[in-house]
């Protein structure tokens, strides 16, 4: 029973750690207004700090890239696992070593900026698990 406790428990933390941080993300989205790196009209990205919310919805990727949700939801659930599992001494280097290439991937793609990535990494949100 205990397992099936523990891995119930994973999974609460997980789920209230994705909606923590949705929320959280996107507030601070929708107040930063970052342009993502493909579609940038300067050097560094524009920010339209508290952009017009009608226009945001329009034309999301002008607004969105600041801070990462990509790594702050990767981030709380590696944490999240780990903290729950630490018998399993993989999960942390191996959590930490798919956020790096996460982190490779959407910046190779264009979607964020790497100085998007330090709040992104710091919203992990594993902290909601109390």
């Amino acid at each position: 029973m205990g397992h099936k406790y523990r891995s119930l428990q994973t999974s609460s933390q997980l789920l209230e750690s994705l909606l923590a941080g949705g929320i959280i993300t996107q507030a601070l989205k929708h107040m930063t207004g970052r342009e993502s790196q493909f579609i940038s009209t300067q050097r560094g990205g524009k920010w339209k700090f508290f952009p017009n919310q009608k226009s945001y919805s329009k034309h999301v990727p002008h607004y969105d890239a600041f801070p990462s949700g990509h790594l702050a939801t990767m981030m709380g659930g590696v944490t999240i696992i780990a903290d729950n599992y630490p018998e399993y001494r993989f999960i942390r280097p191996t959590g930490y070593a798919l956020c790096g290439l996460l982190g490779f991937a959407i910046v190779n793609n264009a979607v964020h900026w790497v100085s998007d990535y330090p709040l992104g990494l710091a919203l992990d949100t594993s902290w909601v698990k109390q």
